[in-house]
Order: C-alpha cells, then structure tokens, then sequence
C-alpha cells in the first residue's frame, strides 16, 4: 500500500531514507537548469514551504513528491516528481489532489511546467489548471515553460 504524508510528520529513519532517495529522484527526473540550483532538500528549509511524499509502506520505496509553498491565500506548486518506474498508475494524480486539498483555502494556486512535459500539462488541465502565458526560454535557450494558474 501507498502512502501520501508531509515530510515533517515522518519518523527520523523514514523521513532520512525518503530524503536521501528524493535526491537522486530530482536528478531523474530534472534538468539542473529545471531545479533552477536549488535542490529540493534545501527548498524545504524555506518559510511556507511544504513537502507530500509518496512512498510504499512496506519498504518505504520513494514513489514521488509534490512540493508547494502557500502564502496567504496564494500557493505556487514548486515541484512534482514520480520516479519513472511509477508513472502512468495515478501517483501524480494523487499527490496532486492532496496538495490540493491542503490548498483548499487558497484562492490561486500556480505552476511553471515545461512546455514538453505534454503528460504533466494535461495532467495540470484536468484539474483546472489553466495556460495564463508562455515563458520563453525559462529552463534554458529553447526550453520554454507555460505560467498556469487554478482560480478558487
């Protein structure tokens, strides 16, 4: 069975095997340029920023993680990653959806996504996400992302 928690509610040995794996989980599944040098574990030092982890419970196999930052009733999804081995079986959906619910109070919550990642997009679309406007070259010259945004 899967679990999807915040981070910080983990014990120690968890929380640590979970860490040390979400570091080679952001090197699979992004560019340096896509991290923007900030890594994931030093994301989460920062004020009003929160980690849901998906992991199984049996093993504590890292599946993914979304992070986001709230601030009032503004939220930015920072980041969403599923390990290539679970994708195409909901994991993302589901992490989505539980940030989502924490976010409930939120009025706008947005996203950058890169302009190729076509499975993210439509993923961010079926939950009413929203294209706002393009972002030219920003994971790099020619990697262009999309500013979406869900109103509510």
């Amino acid at each position: 069975m899967n679990d999807i928690t915040e981070v910080r509610h983990l014990s120690p040995l968890v929380r640590n095997s979970i860490l040390s794996q979400l570091t080679l989980l952001d090197k699979q599944c992004f560019s340096k340029k896509e991290i923007h040098s900030l890594d994931t574990i030093t994301l989460l030092s920062k004020p009003n920023h929160q980690l849901l982890v998906s992991f199984r419970e049996n093993d504590h196999r890292l599946l993914g993680y979304v992070m986001f930052s709230n601030r009032s009733h503004q939220a930015l999804i920072v980041r969403l990653a599923v390990h290539p081995d679970f994708r195409r079986q909901g994991n993302a959906r589901a992490l989505m959806m539980a940030a989502l619910l924490q976010l409930k109070r939120c009025h706008r919550v947005a996203l950058q996504v890169a302009q190729d990642r076509t499975a993210a997009i439509a993923l961010y679309e079926s939950l009413d996400f929203v294209r706002i406007r393009e972002l030219p070259d920003y994971y790099g010259e020619g990697k262009h992302a999309w500013f979406m945004v869900r109103e509510g």
